[in-house]
């Protein structure tokens, strides 16, 4: 899934920037870093919900 994450911020990154390389790059890593982000904080929250779970269980 990563990988059709990248082509399609590389692509919208490509659109909203002027024909600049490094405008794009640098778009690219702030977007790609939020979405990096926002997977490890599903993450734990989904860890966090899952030991609940658990708990509510026993």
């Amino acid at each position: 899934m990563r990988r059709y994450a990248v082509v399609a911020i590389l692509v919208l990154a490509a659109m909203v920037t002027p024909p600049d390389v490094i405008s794009q790059l640098v778009l690219f890593a702030v977007i790609y870093g939020l979405y990096e982000i926002s997977i490890q904080l599903v993450k734990r929250i989904e860890r966090k919900r899952d030991r609940e779970e658990q708990q509510a269980d026993v």
